[in-house]
């Protein structure tokens, strides 16, 4: 998405990145007006803390879909997904060859073509969009959910190629780059390392690793965990608005340092480039691991976040434990959709090889280090067997909030 009509507009990769942010100073656009940091009804929209001493995370407001499922090979999505892929490249191939005839209105057939794409966004997110409506209302599972999800992904991947052809076709007609760079701002919220996993499961890959999901009415979030790493992803619907807000550098990273404070101070590389008339894309690593966020500067809101946390520096609080004799079972504080830390210690805290499980289900064993799960939104036994003890305990989840 950086054709050569965008080399770039805006483009940093600072090293130890070093700019000095005013306290408390209010953001403002490119015509000096203050960013807004509303979703329009007057609330704030602003990622949570979910544990002290590390990044903030954009939350979904007003849960009310949450569950754990793989993605897997759909036809009927495949057949979708290859269907929209097709309409997308047959559609770039015919403007192409239109803009090789003389006599050609090239920037007609253009705006033709960007409006086709117009309909097209419009009905991946409608799609989208009712099929979370009927997982919030218990009308389909998860995977079912991430069915369509996967569909969507791999048409936003497609119209994103489009698009970067687009850039290329529109470098004599400027007043068209802009209708692109909309577009583009539209592609992205579909598109990341989890939803290209489940897009690729969905037609016809390796079925994924499970992925937690939450819904609510204005947006959606996806989690996943590995040996090693955490990685989450949040679209919101209500975070971006109709206004243009401008490109205004200092006024975006004074914004992003407000809504991510300790990830700004603690930042390492960061690379900061547009994504439209008035979307920032900033990505930078930290201490525990890299944040990817699209800020929409008229409203002043983030709209799509893409996180990985290492597990092994992530810190985490205190929650529920038990103890008996010289073993201690630990979880940490429990939070639907982050990661829940379980370990077995002697009395010292040096850790002990266990057996842990949840809900009857095995996740491993203690003896290489601590075993990690995404938080379930309901209540849970956590299971932890050593050679000398059994130890159980009923896990209460912690209100993300």
């Amino acid at each position: 998405m950086t054709g050569p009509r965008r080399a770039i507009i805006l483009s940093l990769l600072v090293v130890g990145f070093g700019v000095a942010i005013a306290a408390g100073g209010a953001p403002v656009s490119a015509d000096g007006a203050p960013i807004a940091a509303t979703d329009g009804d007057g609330t704030l929209l602003q990622p949570v803390e979910t544990t002290p001493n590390t990044t903030r995370s954009l939350s979904v407001d007003s849960v009310d879909g949450t569950g754990s499922g793989s993605a897997s090979v759909s036809v009927t999505k495949a057949l979708q997904a290859e269907t929209g892929t097709v309409e997308a490249k047959l559609d770039q191939q015919s403007v192409e060859n239109q803009l090789r005839t003389a006599d050609t209105d090239a920037e007609a057939v253009l705006a033709a073509a960007f409006e086709r794409t117009h309909g097209r966004l419009d009905t991946i997110e409608t799609r989208e969009a009712a099929a979370r409506d009927r997982f919030r209302g218990g009308e389909i599972d998860v995977e079912t959910y991430l069915d369509t999800l996967g569909a969507v992904n791999r048409q936003a991947q497609a119209m994103e190629r489009t698009l970067a052809g687009y850039e290329e076709l529109t470098e004599d007609h400027p007043s068209l780059q802009d209708q692109v760079a909309a577009l583009e701002t539209r592609t992205v919220r579909y598109t990341g390392p989890i939803g290209d996993d489940v897009g690729a499961a969905v037609t016809g890959g390796e079925q994924s690793g499970s992925v937690f999901v939450t819904t609510g009415e204005n947006g959606l979030a996806l989690a996943t965990l590995t040996e090693e790493r955490y990685t989450r992803e949040v679209m919101r619907t209500d975070a971006r608005d109709e206004a243009v807000g401008g490109v205004d550098l200092d006024a975006a990273q004074t914004r992003i340092a407000e809504l991510y404070p300790w990830a700004w101070e603690h930042k390492g590389d960061v690379s900061i480039n547009t994504v439209g008339q008035d979307v920032f894309r900033f990505q930078l690593s930290h201490g525990h691991g890299e944040l990817n966020s699209l800020l929409d500067t008229s409203s002043g809101n983030v709209y799509r976040e893409i996180q990985w946390k290492s597990l092994q520096d992530l810190p985490v609080s205190p929650g529920p434990s038990k103890t008996v004799e010289n073993t201690t079972l630990q979880v940490s504080e429990p939070q639907p959709g982050e990661p829940v830390r379980i370990q077995v210690v002697n009395r010292s805290g040096a850790p002990l090889p266990g057996t842990v499980s949840v809900d009857g289900r095995t996740l491993g064993d203690t003896a290489a280090g601590p075993v990690w799960l995404i938080g379930p939104t309901e209540p849970f036994n956590v299971t932890a067997s050593t050679t000398s003890e059994t130890l159980e305990l009923e896990v209460q989840p912690e209100s993300r909030q």
